[in-house]
């Protein structure tokens, strides 16, 4: 259930998205944990996701996973197709335009419309769906508990040989003196979010356990889609967390394991293009995203009726 304060609700073809502010997500996330650090009865954490259309195309396959999703207090639009999508889907279809080849060239039209609104007017883009990247998200969290001097817990797997959740832990203590981090290393899981083997199930419940004793403030959770939703969903229930935020690779940039694209790709939106020659791997995942999300998208809204 979506908490209700000030935060506006959207849905791109079954998955609900927020329409709402950086400043809006923390003030939510503080009133939240006011209650966590007053330690008054334990409640179900704070769950935050951060779809892009990747994640919006294997839900859209997957029904569980959609659930997943949808299932989060606060879901934020990670990525400019998602704000393109919404913008595209809320352009009316004329009325005499329904049927055919007119309706197709309607559609086709209204995409190229869109796409380059992306680039040349994106302040129309983004107006019914603005971008959260959850990589500043995140950031902008840090900071906050930095300010508040919270407790936060980083998982994440292992990315070449090296362990992304245990170094930004270092950095970020380094940075923020007054809040608190520690970094786990989660082993190996399949598809499904559930350790390969059942030496690993162990090792998984040792890092729970710690995680519940330390009693973070904030865990964030990073690993490839689908893995960390349904791992979530496996532990969110029995955590003892005031909040947990999935985020994918964004401690992979922070460690430094995987380089930051530069400013100028950022200011582009076309970070996806900058990990597909960047990053081993990344081809089946950027064509989930283009050309595959666009495509379900115009698919989407050929179906319905004017």
């Amino acid at each position: 259930m979506i908490v209700e304060t000030g935060l506006k609700h959207g849905n791109i073809m079954g998955v609900k998205v927020n329409s709402t502010s950086q400043r809006q997500v923390l003030i939510t996330l503080e009133e939240k944990l006011s209650d966590f650090s007053l330690k008054k009865p334990k409640v179900k954490p704070l769950f935050i996701v951060t779809p892009n259309p990747e994640q919006v195309t294997l839900a859209i396959n997957d029904k569980t996973y959609k659930e997943i999703l949808n299932s989060a207090d606060i879901s934020l639009p990670d990525g400019v197709g998602l704000t393109s999508a919404r913008a595209y889907l809320d352009l009316p279809v004329p009325k005499n335009a329904l049927t055919g080849k007119i309706k197709t060239v309607v559609l086709l039209t209204q995409g190229v419309t869109v796409g380059m609104g992306t680039l040349l007017r994106k302040n129309w883009v983004k107006k019914s769906l603005p971008l959260i990247h959850g990589r500043v998200m995140v950031e902008k969290i840090i900071k906050l508990a930095g300010e508040k001097a919270w407790r936060v817990a980083i998982v994440s797997g292992e990315v070449k040989q090296k362990h992304p959740a245990v170094i930004s832990s270092h950095i970020l203590a380094d940075k923020y003196p007054k809040a608190k981090f520690k970094g786990f290393t989660l082993p190996l899981f399949d598809l499904n979010g559930f350790p390969v083997n059942n030496a690993l199930l162990i090792q998984e419940k040792e890092i729970i356990d710690m995680i519940n004793e330390y009693a973070p403030h904030v865990l964030f959770v990073g690993m490839t889609p689908p893995k960390q939703e349904y791992w979530t969903k496996r532990w969110i229930d029995k955590l003892n967390v005031g909040a947990v935020m999935l985020v994918g690779g964004t401690f992979d940039y922070i460690a430094g394991v995987v380089s930051l694209p530069p400013r100028w790709v950022s200011a582009i939106e076309m970070e996806w293009v900058w990990r597909l020659f960047t990053q081993k791997g990344r081809v089946k995942r950027v064509f989930t995203s283009f050309p595959m999300f666009p495509l379900k998208v115009f698919l989407h809204k050929a179906k319905q009726r004017g």
